[in-house]
């Protein structure tokens, strides 16, 4: 008869015996821990608004639109920990909720504070639309706030009507190079023959008349520095100041010619 070796049987630890187990566990728990400390922490709960640079927009009303943003709930627990802010997305509200300001720059003060520099945007001229109220515009073509339909001694830009068919506060309603060539213009203008712009009709060409009571036609499509140019010379060499008062146009838009009456 052939002898078999017994054998015995291997008993198996419980899941809590193993020590993998327990460095699985007081790795939960340690950042469990951290967590908390992050998300509830008193110490790093957000306490203190700094907001600047704000003149024209109430502080109470941005600070009630950051507390919304900075508030925020982990579980059915309030939590305002400085961690969970996300300064651009805050930045990109406040400027979303209030048209009027050009930028805001929000910044962490570790642990508990929250500056917010303010910049708002500055009237640079009146824009109209025929038959529509008009509106303050900053120097990017930013329609921002409703003002006098007949400003004193500020120049007025207007559009044709089927160009901007629904005004909005923040709207960009002329473009930016359309808005820095005006701009040159006038500063060449106001600079160099001390002569204002009443208005402005932004089309193709653009149409400038003067508080002298003449007009400039400029194409906006080619080198408006260009046509500045043009016009610097032909007011400096051939367009006498006396010769202004009887002026009725120059012509700029034609390309190597300037014309004028």
């Amino acid at each position: 008869m052939k002898y078999r070796k017994p054998y015995s049987i291997k008993k198996h630890k419980k899941f809590y015996q193993s020590s993998w187990f327990w460095l699985a566990f007081l790795g939960l728990s340690l950042a469990l821990g951290i967590t908390y400390l992050l998300l509830f922490l008193p110490n790093i709960q957000i306490t203190h608004l700094e907001i600047s640079g704000n003149q024209k927009v109430a502080t109470q009303d941005i600070e009630a639109l950051v507390q919304k943003e900075i508030d925020q709930r982990i579980i059915g627990f309030s939590s305002k920990s400085i961690f969970l802010v996300n300064s651009k997305t805050i930045s990109q509200k406040l400027l979303a909720g209030f048209p009027s300001l050009e930028s805001a720059e929000v910044k962490k003060g570790y642990f508990s504070k929250l500056t917010i520099y303010i910049t708002e945007r500055k009237p640079f001229a009146i824009f109209c639309k025929t038959g529509s109220d008009c509106f303050s515009i900053d120097k990017n073509g930013i329609i921002f706030q409703l003002t006098d339909s007949s400003p004193k001694n500020m120049m007025v830009l207007s559009h044709d009507p089927a160009d901007v068919k629904k005004l909005e506060f923040g709207q960009t309603v002329i473009a930016k190079n359309i808005m820095e060539g005006i701009i040159n213009i006038q500063d060449d203008l106001k600079k160099n023959f001390q002569i204002d712009i009443k208005e402005i009709m932004v089309s193709n060409p653009l149409i400038i008349t003067t508080f002298e009571n003449w007009k400039v036609y400029i194409d906006p499509l080619a080198d408006i520095n260009l046509q500045i140019a043009k016009m610097r010379k032909l007011l400096t060499d051939e367009i006498s100041p006396s010769a202004r008062k009887k002026l009725q146009y120059i012509y700029l838009q034609y390309q190597d010619r300037a014309y004028f009456k």
